[in-house]
């Protein structure tokens, strides 16, 4: 899960409740989380999927973070707003975009999107 008001990813114990920061300004390397607002377990590659400024990968075991998918990272329309991410297959996540009001296909290893829905 993602704290916002810290900036930390964290996983939760689902028996005793207890939570873990796997990833945040002081654990793990990468660019910071600006703006977290989602996050979806990629499990096949042992990762995070976090949506933020653009879209991150966040290393389970160690906390590092990568830009999957950003202004400097892939090619395509980029991100005005993007608000959720789904995992659609081991190299394809759909992440949906408030301010653009669209759907975009994201390549897990090129970082490159497509509108597959909304917009103009």
């Amino acid at each position: 899960m993602i704290d916002e008001g810290t900036d930390e990813l964290l996983a939760v114990n689902l028996e005793t409740g207890s939570l873990t920061v796997i990833s945040s300004d002081t654990q793990g390397t990468g660019p910071g989380f600006n703006t977290p607002r989602e996050v979806v377990l990629d499990s096949a590659m042992n990762r995070a999927l976090v949506v933020d400024d653009g879209l991150l990968a966040v290393d389970l075991i160690n906390g590092d973070r990568n830009v999957i998918s950003g202004a400097a990272v892939g090619t395509g329309t980029d991100f005005s707003n993007p608000t959720s991410v789904a995992l659609e297959s081991a190299t394809t996540a759909l992440v949906t975009d408030g301010n653009l009001s669209v759907l975009f296909s994201v390549d897990l290893i090129t970082g490159n999107r497509e509108i597959v829905s909304g917009g103009s």
